[in-house]
């Protein structure tokens, strides 16, 4: 049944845009009436007041979810605070956001709640930028128009609560959320929630990344981006089939959306055209698994929670067999679909072993095109998304996605033409005035470029690679930029109990409050918001070496200078942390490998996430010898657990250590026999074997012998009140000592050589 989607867009523009007017004339009445009367002054302008003078012919669902105005503006609560696991209530801290415009990623909120008075102010700073906004609302497309207002509003509307009903929603999202559902609603009762796991993305991006052809690094990260959005470009071609707005796509973060559209929409033939592209372009290595329900916007708003778990439910069913009806039919098994025709009569890439070398060439053409993808990303300030088919859209900056959509990588938006159904703007770029809707969207898309001094630098070095100015540098390059041994550092990060927090972490059982779909999105977004927009920003100004293979949703994954990777990693954490309002139930759990830089990729990725595991699963040392039994909120470094405490610590330690080593105040074989006498005092602390005691006159003899008497050691007294200290067994910095000392002198062994760039 044909319907005109530009009536319901616009049901939705007058919704939305009465609720901040609802709420501009009780917190700033001039401001109000200023935008009432510009408003008056639009070509469609008086349908909007007219609308709202009129309330019961456009927007009865407005009245039905029962927007309540308080009768202050309220304070952005920190949906971080709100989330708990095993703590009491009572013993969580709320903190909260200043109201101020967000045009940084991250913003870190404190436990000073914002005055009224503050609050009032920023009100009417609201009214005059949305006074200002409408002097540009120029655009005759309602689709157009509302998702300018949605920018607009990403700016000036996420500091502030959508009310005292929605402390920790906030305004911005509380609209485009109630939007969607409108949109999705058209004149029924119910619509269609639709979620959607495109999966095997991280297993297929390092399985086919092989070192051998020497330009992983311009490769990988342009893969994992185009990977990336493959859940996102599965979703648009959804709302493009069941005609919906590109914000109809509520969430997309980590692999993962939530869609709304009408109910009535079956989604078989979009299934099946996507996971068949997905079969034939990877192999069957990546499978998008969805999940649909039809509910009430009540269910939404309300009884959400109940809603989650039946996705979820029915999800895991369909993600034990993905394929279905690409590999059977009703007679059983198709064969011919186990066997791919990219090898008949070719000879495979040598760097994915997945499709044929181009002629004369040692890669495929996808290798290709990564590679010059590569070269563009980081000068990338837009997307432009096309439909169409690919055959007639392709260019040097395009990127097919399948079903007719691809993505054009642009430094400007006004590439766009025609076919571009979406403006995507990277990290605040200038949002543009043209007809076709725009989306603003935080992207860590950071890789560390040659510079004219490195290329200097580098060029001397003996690493059999030419440096390139505004060329990715390799790893080999990227490891000569450690302090000490030139090594490459992996660091693997993601959020704990993330389901968790999702499922039972929002619901308040003291004051038997459930949560919304609402509140998901404000969860998903927040976490966006960091580990895309501020870390892309941490990268770009602090640590510039860094490559980041992916970082978004609720992980990251970065590879550089081992020593630069370690020094990031504690930041991330610590940053994390203030990010997530101090709530110690927030955490993050991550895991380092340390190798040469011609290690293969694959290997090490499983490595580091083995590395990821333990500090996620394995209590570190000190928790088992109180009997807890939990990981978590952990890190992980030569195959030991710690508190990311002491992490710092540990770094610190060997920092230290490595200082006295190249100064010849201690010697290599004074640090190994302490490695042997360590396993020694684990035996005695942990299994209470005093036999191993013997370990402390031997090591009073080594002291003596390797620093008193040692004529090629320069007596340092710090360096020995420092081994003297390790006789003191009962000591509780001893016992830290004794229990990390391993991982400190290997990794004081890699700080130690003095070669160093800048």
């Amino acid at each position: 049944m044909s319907f005109d989607k530009d009536v319901f867009i616009k049901r939705a523009e007058y919704t939305v845009l009465y609720a901040l007017y609802a709420r501009l004339k009780i917190y700033a009445p001039i401001q109000a009436m200023a935008c009432k009367n510009k408003i008056a002054e639009i070509p469609w302008g008086e349908e909007w007041i007219c609308s709202w003078d009129h309330p019961d012919s456009q927007i009865s669902f407005y009245q039905q979810i029962e927007d309540i105005i308080d009768e202050h503006p309220t304070a952005l609560e920190s949906i971080f605070s709100h989330l708990h696991l095993f703590q009491e209530e009572a013993g969580r801290r709320m903190t909260y956001y200043e109201p101020e415009q967000w045009d940084k990623p991250v913003y870190y909120p404190s436990v000073s709640r914002p005055n009224h008075k503050d609050l009032y102010k920023y009100w009417e700073k609201i009214g005059d930028s949305f006074h200002r906004f409408l002097s540009d609302a120029l655009q005759a497309d309602s689709e157009v128009r509302i998702s300018q207002f949605f920018a607009w509003a990403e700016l000036w509307l996420t500091s502030i609560a959508a009310g005292a009903k929605y402390p920790f929603i906030s305004l911005a999202e509380y609209l485009k959320t109630l939007s969607a559902i409108i949109i999705a609603l058209r004149d029924h009762h119910t619509l269609k929630i639709v979620l959607g796991d495109v999966s095997g993305i991280q297993s297929y991006l390092f399985d086919i990344a092989r070192i051998g052809t020497g330009n992983v690094a311009k490769r990988l990260r342009a893969r994992s981006f185009a990977l990336g959005l493959l859940a996102e470009s599965s979703a648009h071609r959804l709302l493009l089939d069941t005609k919906m707005p590109i914000h109809n796509l509520v969430l997309s973060a980590g692999g993962i959306f939530y869609a709304l559209i009408p109910g009535n929409e079956s989604l078989e033939c979009w299934k099946n055209s996507t996971n068949n592209y997905f079969y034939q372009r990877f192999h069957g290595s990546i499978s998008l698994n969805t999940a649909e329900m039809e509910v009430s916007p009540f269910e939404l708003w309300s009884n959400f929670p109940d809603v989650l778990s039946n996705l979820h439910e029915m999800l895991q069913i369909v993600k034990g067999q993905p394929f279905n009806v690409q590999i059977m039919d009703e007679e059983g098994w198709i064969e011919s679909c186990f066997i791919h025709n990219s090898f008949k009569k070719h000879v495979p890439c040598e760097s994915c072993y997945k499709f044929p070398k181009q002629s004369g060439e040692d890669i495929c053409e996808y290798c290709s095109l990564d590679e010059k993808i590569g070269q563009i990303l980081p000068k990338t300030n837009y997307l432009l998304f096309k439909k169409g088919p690919y055959s007639k859209l392709r260019n040097k900056r395009s990127v097919d996605l399948g079903n007719d959509i691809c993505v054009e990588l642009a430094e400007s938006g006004s590439d766009a033409d025609e076919n571009t159904y979406l403006i995507q703007s990277w990290n605040q770029s200038p949002l543009l005035k043209i007809d076709t809707p725009i989306q603003g969207k935080w992207m860590a898309n950071f890789i560390p470029l040659a510079s004219k001094e490195d290329c200097e630098n580098l060029n001397l070095k003996d690493l059999n690679e030419e440096c390139k100015l505004n060329s990715p540098l390799t790893f080999s390059q990227l490891s000569a930029f450690s302090k000490g041994k030139h090594l490459i550092g992996y660091f693997k990060a993601d959020v704990d109990r993330l389901g968790m927090l999702f499922s039972v972490g929002l619901i308040n059982e003291r004051k038997q409050q459930s949560f919304s779909l609402m509140h998901i999105v404000m969860l998903s977004k927040q976490l966006e918001r960091f580990f895309s927009g501020g870390i892309n920003d941490l990268l770009c100004t602090k640590y510039k070496r860094i490559y980041t293979v992916f970082s978004g949703g609720d992980d990251l994954f970065f590879i550089g200078p081992w020593s630069e990777i370690m020094e990031a990693a504690k930041e991330v954490r610590q940053k994390f942390y203030s990010f997530a309002g101090l709530n110690k139930e927030v955490s993050i759990s991550a895991g380092i490998s340390i190798v040469k830089p011609n290690m293969p990729l694959p290997h090490v990725a499983k490595e580091v996430e083995k590395e990821l595991e333990k500090a996620k699963e394995v209590p570190n040392r000190f928790r088992r010898m109180n009997e807890e039994q939990s990981g978590r909120d952990q890190i992980a470094l030569f195959d030991t657990v710690m508190t990311w405490e002491d992490f710092n610590l540990l770094n610190g330690e060997a920092i230290m250590i490595a200082n006295w080593w190249n100064e010849g105040k201690i010697s290599s074989a004074f640090l190994y026999q302490l490695v042997h006498f360590s396993r020694m005092y684990q035996l005695y602390k942990e299994k209470g074997d005093t036999e191993s005691l013997k370990f402390i006159p031997m090591l009073a003899y080594s002291i003596r012998r390797n620093m008193e008497e040692a004529g090629d050691i320069k007596t340092d007294q710090r360096v020995l009140n420092w081994a003297n200290a390790l006789l003191q067994i009962d000591d509780d910095k001893t016992d830290w000592l004794w229990g990390y000392i391993k991982p400190i002198i290997q990794l004081s062994a890699l700080y130690r050589r003095r070669e160093e760039m800048h």
